[in-house]
Order: C-alpha cells, then sequence, then structure tokens
C-alpha cells in the first residue's frame, strides 16, 4: 500500500489575495504586462493568487514567481509538493491547476463561496488552503 502524500499547507492571506473579486473592481486589461493590473502568482503589487500562495509555501522565492501567469510559466523546476499542478508529459498545467485559476479570478464568485472551491480543489491538488484575515 503506498504512502499517503502529506498535504501541502498553505495559509492564504485575505489582505494580499488576488482573486476575482479584486480583479472585477479593477476592470479589464490585457494583463500581459507586468506592471498593469490583472491575474498573476505574484504582482508588483504584492498581491498573490492561491497559486501564487502555494509557491511560496512550498519553498519558490517570489523572485521565481514574479509575473508568471501559471506554474508551467515559471522557469525553475516546481518542488514536488507541487507535482499535481503540472501534466508533465506535455509540459504544461494540469486540468487541476487550471481549475483553481479559474476559480481564484472567477469575478462572479461571492467570497465564501470562492474559498470553499479552492479549498476543495486543492485537495485534490494534495494542497490543504486555509484563508485568514
Amino acid at each position: 500500500m503506498a504512502a499517503k502524500q502529506k498535504l501541502l499547507k498553505v495559509r492564504v492571506e485575505r489582505s494580499r489575495w488576488l482573486n476575482g473579486a479584486v480583479l472585477k473592481v479593477e476592470g479589464e486589461c490585457d494583463g500581459y504586462h507586468p506592471l498593469s493590473s490583472g491575474s498573476y502568482l505574484l504582482r508588483r503589487d504584492g498581491l498573490t493568487c492561491c497559486l501564487g500562495f502555494a509557491c511560496l509555501a512550498a519553498g519558490m522565492s517570489e523572485k521565481a514567481i514574479k509575473y508568471q501567469k501559471m506554474p508551467s510559466n515559471i522557469s525553475t523546476v516546481l518542488p514536488a509538493s507541487l507535482c499535481k499542478l503540472m501534466d508533465c508529459e506535455v509540459d504544461k498545467d494540469s486540468v487541476i491547476a487550471r481549475q483553481l485559476a479559474n476559480t481564484n479570478d472567477d469575478k462572479d464568485l461571492q467570497p465564501k463561496e470562492r474559498e470553499i472551491k479552492i479549498k476543495a480543489l486543492g485537495l485534490e491538488a494534495g494542497i490543504d488552503f486555509s484563508f485568514v484575515a
């Protein structure tokens, strides 16, 4: 019997959390320039999406994730604790990583609903998200 993988514990600080509610207030933009608004693992203003918090909790540096849209955009190898975020056979983000990003950035979700969905998706990815003030 295979040993259960230990869950990566990730604390999402709501005051630094970049999510759909923040993006809705900012309005639409191209999101591809590091100085613009939009969703990133870590933005210039210090706001971080749920996947960015996971990368930091796994030991990745802010420099490695800054201005990156998704884990597949990071130029360094992801830690083993984040392996379920990548589909290594095709070198792209896994379905669960895309679901986490889409849920995080959904402008129509209510805050509590967003947290519940991210927590459930995170468990599928081996990540235990908690949300703190």
